[in-house]
């Protein structure tokens, strides 16, 4: 049986998705599959519909939506999530598939070089800045060739693309309201909160290209509240709490000078409002049933931990 599933979601980057498949099929291990998830028309100019399956999920759809669509065909133990755009490194897949020997590792996360210089890095994994309200990128602007990176364990990943459980995957409720750059990031914290690792493997690389990011007061704020209330499974610590408004306030305030003011403070309140519904219909999640092994037993890797705040 294949043990990986490559699952590119096109999400609105249609003309860079064969630079990513080509990528995939030049570096993928033995038995692998590749699905991609269509949001517009591809007239498959190669014939690669012999090759992939292609899922038509609509022009409307987001990033959440394509995952969850293709999660109903995915048969692998693992899935990795490459929305299109981005491209891989040889090497990409050896060294994660043999991590997720050890049943406490949900997901696996690549290190993010830049695209046009693959020697400097754009993330080894995200952090979380509670007070602000951010993913802070990890070891940005290093040369991934000037230093040591460590197995460290409870990094988000970049939006780029990570590795998955499929069977963990699955069991998480996805917001479909979550922007795109967020999506992943949330992913890694439910699992997080169900007591899984997510672990960095330095020797995975996703080259990444930057995208213009377009002005949404509003989405950006809904965002970041959502993944504020969801990272504390409800109610922060009464400290944590307080500084989080003050940012709050002070980000809402300093949004009055570019006319953004309703736009900053409707979406804190639209994210905390959704958060705290999702929180109270699925509680904290328990992710249940049979643990995979992919090969022969192996012992638990070392790791060196990191704080994410």
């Amino acid at each position: 049986m294949p043990q990986l599933t490559v699952l590119i979601p096109v999400a609105g980057r249609l003309e860079y998705f064969e630079d990513t498949l080509l990528s995939v099929l030049e570096t993928q291990p033995e038995d692998c599959r590749v699905m991609v998830v269509l949001d517009e028309p591809y007239a498959d100019p190669y014939g690669l519909k012999q090759e992939l399956r292609f899922i038509e999920a609509g022009r409307e759809a987001n990033l959440t939506q394509a995952i969850q669509l293709a999660l109903l065909e995915v048969e692998t133990p693992v899935t990795f999530i490459l929305p299109s755009g981005h491209e891989l490194e040889p090497g990409w897949a050896e060294a994660p598939l043999r991590l997720f020997d050890d049943d406490r590792i949900a997901a696996v996360v690549p290190v993010v070089v830049r695209h046009n210089a693959p020697d400097v890095i754009v993330a080894a994994g995200l952090g979380y800045r509670q007070d602000l309200g951010r993913l802070v990128p990890l070891q940005a602007g290093v040369g991934y060739n000037r230093t040591a990176l460590s197995r460290r364990t409870q990094v988000l990943p970049h939006p780029a693309g990570a590795f998955f459980r499929t069977d963990c995957l699955r069991s998480l409720p996805l917001d479909e309201g979550l922007g795109d750059g967020w999506v992943l990031a949330a992913v890694a914290r439910g699992l997080h909160a169900a007591g899984y690792l997510t672990v960095l493997e330095p020797t995975s690389r996703i080259r990444a290209r930057e995208w213009p990011q377009p002005t949404d007061p509003y989405h950006d704020a809904h965002d970041a509240e959502v993944f504020f209330w969801r990272w504390w499974g409800g109610a922060p610590p009464l400290p944590v709490a307080a500084r989080h408004m003050r940012e709050v306030l002070g980000s809402a305030a300093a949004a009055l000078t570019r006319g953004e003011f309703w736009a900053e403070l409707s979406g804190r309140i639209s994210g905390a409002r959704n958060a705290s519904r999702q929180v109270a219909a699925h509680g904290r999640h328990e992710l249940h049933g049979p643990h995979f092994r992919i090969g022969k037993p192996r012992c638990a890797a070392v790791f060196e931990s990191t704080a994410t705040d």
